[in-house]
């Protein structure tokens, strides 16, 4: 019986084939196989649906190139805010250090955490005040031969102190050197040590009687220092630099950024400042933005600073809705572009972003700004600036919530052996410190340098003294004000809705071509 159907089966097989007529099967047969298409359609169905809402996910909640947030901080202490700095060794590790208040001794300290690109430190107690002692800034710098200077203010009014270890000994308190104390009002501060070891402590006083931005050296490796110097003469009067930056470039150029706060209003300026010769001499501060009409208008720039060859960039929150501005030089800040509008509609600002330059000379942002409100990540090319990633989300809109989420404020970023980035940010006041950390496929690493068996001594090199008083060279005057579509290159760059629209709408699509497919052969 079984073997006649099978020959039937075959004979009107065989009819199909010869006149291109669809072959009769019985009743049953026609329904097990219309059962087999309603399988197969749910199945891709499904499929659809899951690879939609995988793409959607990804694109909105984290980049699967970005590890998960990490918590750095401890549990027993409290993360103070603008407390955080990270710098790159050469042997291949990123040095995070950070403040933590809130102890039951009253102590407040300065911990360290390292990152080798795949796996951090323990948390190590680097310096502790005595009780009721308090912590305002920190910052880091490292020389060539891989010695870390880490520097901190005692409070927001100075004195500086600062202390040294080999960065391969970082992480045991003992390898580090008594703090040494420099007598400077300082609010924030920097101490960078060019090639011929000669320390030059950039900081900025904000509650002092003077207000502005000073720079000292010295020649003997800190154990005397010149008479300040002070690089805003002209400063407004109620006017006070609330932020600070300072880099060295590769050839001992020194560069500051700052911005104002007024005392009486809601914005101030972004200035910059350098010297091209070691700090004997120094520009007159040249205005990077400052506030037009707009009663709001860099009420919170913030603005960031990354230095790489000849070339100064400066990102900032320019706008009253805090939309980021950009502007660069190169030529070590002698002359400037326009200041122009990027990242098209995102905006706001959670106390600083992230900058750093790659191995292939490429400026990174990494930023919190909305909507969708997130963590961004951008990278500038050197004639224009990519798509926007929004790599962790923290809410869609401002209804939503942010749920178990975590924040993201004071964000910043470092990239170690040229390719390795790590970006760290707090959890909102008084909350915790977390990283995030990813390595970029696309370019190759530096190789890190043999770790020394023995830190090296360094006899500095005898150099000119210092006048007291800084030469002025006058910058060029600043160009007008243009705010996009004076640069093909310098387009807005759409918001990250676009992209996952279009990714959601090429789902949709298929579903239907499926459904179209399915459609058609059955009415055949």
């Amino acid at each position: 019986m079984r073997r006649s159907n099978l020959c039937e089966r075959q004979r009107r097989l065989l009819r199909f084939a010869r006149n291109d007529r669809p072959p009769e099967f019985p009743k049953n047969q026609r329904k097990f196989t219309h059962r087999k298409y309603r399988a197969l359609l749910r199945g891709l169905f499904a499929i659809v649906i899951l690879m939609a809402s995988a793409a959607l996910v990804m694109a909105q909640v984290q980049g699967n190139q970005w590890s998960p947030p990490k918590r750095l901080s401890g549990m027993e202490g409290t993360y103070k805010d603008l407390s955080t700095a990270m710098v790159a060794d050469p042997y291949g590790n990123i040095h995070v250090f950070w403040v933590e208040t809130g102890f039951d001794d009253g102590r407040t300290i300065i911990q360290h955490t390292r990152f080798d690109g795949a796996n951090w430190s323990p948390p190590m107690d680097i310096v502790a005040t005595q009780s009721g002692g308090a912590i305002g800034f920190v910052s880091v710098s490292i020389t060539a031969d891989g010695t870390l200077y880490l520097l901190w203010t005692a409070g927001n009014n100075g004195p500086v102190f600062y202390a040294t270890a080999p960065a391969q000994l970082a992480d045991s308190a003992g390898a580090w050197s008594a703090p040494v104390k420099v007598d400077a009002p300082a609010f924030q501060a920097y101490l960078l040590i060019d090639s011929r070891r000669i320390f030059h402590l950039v900081y900025s006083s904000f509650y002092g009687e003077t207000p502005g931005v000073y720079v000292m050296q010295s020649l003997d490796r800190g154990q005397n220092w010149t008479t300040p110097i002070r690089l805003d003469p002209d400063i407004p009067a109620n006017f006070a630099p609330l932020t600070l930056k300072a880099q060295l470039d590769a050839a001992d150029g020194i560069h500051a950024l700052w911005a104002y706060e007024d005392l009486t209003a809601t914005g101030a300026d972004v200035r910059y400042a350098h010297s091209l010769d070691g700090g004997q001499t120094w520009s007159l501060p040249f205005t990077i933005d400052a506030p037009d009409e707009s009663p709001d208008e860099l009420r919170m720039s913030r603005p960031s600073l990354a230095v790489s060859g000849q070339s100064v960039f400066v990102i900032w929150a320019g706008t009253a809705n805090t939309n980021r501005e950009f502007r660069f030089s190169a030529d070590a800040g002698r002359t400037w572009g326009v200041p122009l509008r990027v990242f098209g509609d995102l905006q706001g600002q959670a106390l600083g972003d992230g900058v750093a330059i790659d191995a292939l000379g490429r400026l990174h942002f990494v930023g919190q700004i909305r909507w969708p409100q997130g963590l961004y990540h951008y990278v500038w090319d050197n004639r224009s600036w990519s798509a926007p990633e929004l790599f962790y989300l923290i809410q869609r809109n401002d209804a939503e919530g942010i749920g178990e989420r975590i924040h993201a404020h004071n964000v910043q970023l470092v990239i170690g052996q040229g390719n390795t980035m790590v970006t760290t940010f707090s959890d909102g006041p008084g909350g915790a410190l977390y990283a995030m950390t990813r390595t970029l496929a696309d370019v190759p690493p530096i190789p890190p340098v043999a770790i020394p068996t023995a830190t090296p001594v360094v006899t500095p090199t005898p150099a000119a003294t210092p006048t007291a008083i800084a030469a002025q060279v006058p910058l060029p005057t600043p160009s007008p004000r243009v705010f996009g579509g004076t640069s093909s290159a310098l387009k807005d760059t759409p918001a990250p809705e676009q992209a996952i629209a279009l990714g959601v709408g090429a789902s949709v699509l298929l579903v239907l071509g499926v459904f179209g497919i399915i459609f058609w052969q059955r009415r055949r």
